[in-house]
């Protein structure tokens, strides 16, 4: 058998949880209060309900309460298991109203549950059949508590009545209720002591017939005293008369207190409004309705506030973007700086100016002409070319010596500062902040397209609530309510509608099974001039002894009148107190048999008991010792308490004697070996089950577990990681499942 999946639809804080298992060792791990011990019992839940165990009426553990969902009225849940090569589907609601369970052929759909056994105490189905476990016995065996180390009270019987069927074959058979049953038979012959059964009310009844035997021999010597207590009895008779008198006037004041019953339920009636097909069907799809509303204005507020940060957040681009357009030209601050590290390294060359060619090419042509006037003689015109030429050359020089020298202080006072640094540290800043807005600009495109995307979302969300709020108000239209009225009001006013015609139905029923009002008018003219009270007070006899009384009556009369006439024969007399010997004889013999077969089968279940207790004994010192790999002798008593011999002394050692984590240990492999008595197939679930092993036993028991975990299931609840951490280390492999 295995458990492939658990779907905790609504079940103490899982809401719509599905958690799928797989074959082998499957470790759940989550912080304290993530819901564990939740899941351990949803398992429970699933297959028994929280239904409490052996009781003839049906009532509720307190783990019925503990799991059901705050705010919702669901509490329900599904398991997929499989078993004997079928897939089965458990559905439960665990309401306490309408308790519903249902399992479906998982492959074909088909509704199986009639397959399976019905509790007629909780009146449904109880989907155990492929566990084969009662509760207690699941509870006990595959399903460890947190730290759960003692079972519970009527484990004991149910192993001990499974214990004594394993030979016989029929291990549905209780022991226990067999014994209790022919017990319970001889209690009916002759009861406790005080309790009047059937051999008690044979000797009540000789006691009557030889009471009758004396009478009769006394009925003429008695006559006297005959008539004293007629007489007697006739007091008694008017008392009771009386007392009749007084039950019809309490009658009379039930039936008036009936029809004011009756007269107040119709008035609270006409002051209740009710709508007629309002009931929880109806109450549920307007919930429904107004949930798919609420819904869609919840998420239309929630992209409102998407919309607005968004618009805040291009904003503040903008205003980003917008400091940093205002600066200068990158373009132009580049290539001032380009030019000013030039200038820095001395590699900058400037090309000359058409003035500077000319001047130039002036120098070179009157330096000739002024040779040329030299040889000629010239004066005059020497000096004047020797002039030009040398202002020529003068501003050349100048021209070349200016543009060479240039200061990189030109550039930074373009700027504003007065320091090559101020300005080398504005350079890095403004490139710095140049790209930076690049980025934002990406950003700006990016949150513009989100906000596109939103507005369109908010568009879509706005025309779907109008289309939901729409069929909304038609629905209440359609029910006669305005979208101002409480539809909850009304359902409860409904609902109080109802139970008022149920109570309605109720008194009158009640007020015709009293009496019917001719004969209420009758009595009331016949009583109204009775004093209750005095009645009342003269009553002493109980009015069912009326019958007896006029009997007792008559008999005697007619002992006086015909006292030998109408006596019973002596030997008629001795011949019934023969009989009722006899019986009562009869009666004692089968009480003995039945004691006797009690006692003789208790010997024999105490007889298969200790053929078969050492089966269990064997299975558990096998475990204890893989776990310790100490204790390797245990034996169990009738009442499953444990005794271990120590290993060096050879000594019984007493459970109550052993260390907390010894004993958890030894309740632990007892646990396994019923589970593989009694249920091989079923997956073992432990919770919490390992806190106070040592890394040693831990591994021992894990490694015990992996084993188990290749013929069947297993399920660890942890909250912490040492399981984990072992596994990993003796590469164990596992299926991990994480829970918030």
């Amino acid at each position: 058998m295995i458990y492939k999946r658990l779907n905790l639809l609504s079940f103490g804080k899982f809401k719509n949880k599905q958690i799928p298992l797989d074959e082998g060792i499957n470790l759940v791990l989550g912080n304290n209060e993530a819901g564990k011990s939740t899941i351990q019992h949803f398992i429970q839940g699933m297959f028994y309900g929280f239904f409490t165990y052996g009781k003839k009426r049906r009532g509720y553990e307190e783990l019925q309460e503990k799991y059901r969902p705050w705010g919702s009225d669901e509490y329900a849940g599904g398991l997929l298991y499989e078993a004997d090569g079928k897939e089965y589907l458990v559905e439960r609601n665990f309401s306490e109203t309408n308790p519903k369970v249902k399992v479906s052929d998982f492959l074909t759909g088909e509704d199986v549950t009639e397959e399976f056994y019905f509790n007629d105490v909780n009146r449904v189905h109880e989907p155990s059949n492929h566990l084969n476990l009662s509760k207690i016995m699941f509870k006990n065996t595959v399903s460890i508590d947190q730290l759960g180390v003692k079972t519970e009270d009527n484990l004991a019987e149910e192993v001990n009545n499974l214990m004594a069927n394993m030979d016989t074959g029929f291990g549905d058979v209780s022991i226990h209720k067999a014994i209790k049953n022919l017990r319970a038979s001889a209690e009916k012959i002759a009861g406790k002591k005080g309790e009047v059964r059937q051999i008690g009310q044979i000797n009540q009844i000789l006691e009557k017939i030889m009471q009758e035997k004396d009478n009769t021999d006394a009925i003429i010597q008695n006559d006297k005293q005959r008539k004293e207590k007629i007489d007697y009895l006739n007091e008694q008779l008017q008392q009771i008369q009386e007392s009749e008198v007084a039950e019809k006037i309490k009658l009379i004041e039930k039936y008036e207190g009936i029809l004011g019953q009756i007269q107040e339920t119709k008035s609270k009636l006409e002051n209740i409004q009710h709508i007629e097909g309002f009931d929880e069907e109806t109450y549920e799809r307007v919930l429904h309705f107004e949930n798919e509303v609420n819904n869609d204005l919840e998420a239309l507020k929630g992209l409102k506030q998407k919309i607005d940060g968004a618009e805040t957040a291009i904003k503040e681009m903008h205003e980003a973007l917008s400091k940093n357009e205002n600066a200068k030209n990158i373009d132009e601050i580049r290539q001032d700086y380009a030019l000013y590290q030039q200038l820095k390294e001395g590699a900058y060359t400037k090309t000359p100016s058409v003035l500077e060619n000319i001047a130039l090419v002036a120098c070179i042509v009157f330096a000739a002409l002024s040779i040329f006037f030299i040889f000629k003689n010239m004066v005059v015109a020497t000096i004047i070319s020797i002039l030009i030429t040398i202002a020529a050359f003068v501003y050349t020089f100048l021209a070349r010596t200016k543009n060479k020298n240039m200061r990189n202080l030109d550039i930074c006072r373009k700027y504003g500062f007065a320091e090559e640094m101020a300005f080398e540290n504005y350079y890095r800043t403004t490139i710095d902040e140049h790209e930076k807005a690049g980025e934002k600009r990406i950003l700006l495109e990016s949150k513009l397209k989100e906000y596109s995307a939103l507005k369109d979302e908010a568009i879509e969300t706005k025309e779907r609530y109008e289309k939901s709020r729409g069929a909304f108000l038609s629905f209440l239209s359609g029910l006669g309510l305005d979208s101002s009225a409480s539809y909850r009001e009304t359902l409860k006013n409904n609902q109080a509608y109802h139970e008022l015609k149920t109570q309605l139905q109720h008194f009158e029923i009640l007020r015709d099974q009293t009496m019917l009002q001719e004969e209420y008018a009758a009595l009331k003219e016949k009583t109204k001039s009775i004093q209750l009270d005095h009645l009342t007070a003269a009553q002493k006899v109980p009015i069912e002894a009326k019958e007896e009384i006029i009997t007792e009556i008559s008999r005697l009369k007619g002992m006086s009148d015909e006292a030998t006439q109408n006596m019973r024969s002596m030997t008629e007399i001795m011949t019934q107190i023969k009989e009722l010997n006899q019986q009562r004889d009869s009666l004692l013999l089968e009480y003995g048999a039945l004691n006797l077969a009690a006692e003789v089968i208790e010997e024999v279940a105490k007889e298969m008991h200790t053929q078969n207790s050492p089966v269990l004994n064997d299975k558990v010192s096998e475990l204890i010792y893989k776990i310790t790999n100490k204790y390797a002798d245990i034996k169990l008593t009738d009442e499953l308490n444990i005794v271990t011999e120590n290993p060096q002394t050879g000594f019984l050692i007493p459970s109550d004697n052993l260390s907390v984590g010894t004993l958890e240990q030894l309740y632990l492999s007892l646990r396994i070996a019923l589970a593989d008595l009694f249920a091989p197939n079923v997956p073992l679930i432990f919770d919490e089950s390992f806190v106070m092993y040592d890394v040693k036993r831990l591994e021992n028991v894990l490694r015990l577990l992996y084993a188990i975990s290749q013929k069947r299931q297993i399920i660890l609840f942890s909250c912490s990681n040492r399981e984990k951490q072992v596994m990993d280390n003796m590469n164990i492999p596992y299926n991990l499942i994480t829970i918030e």
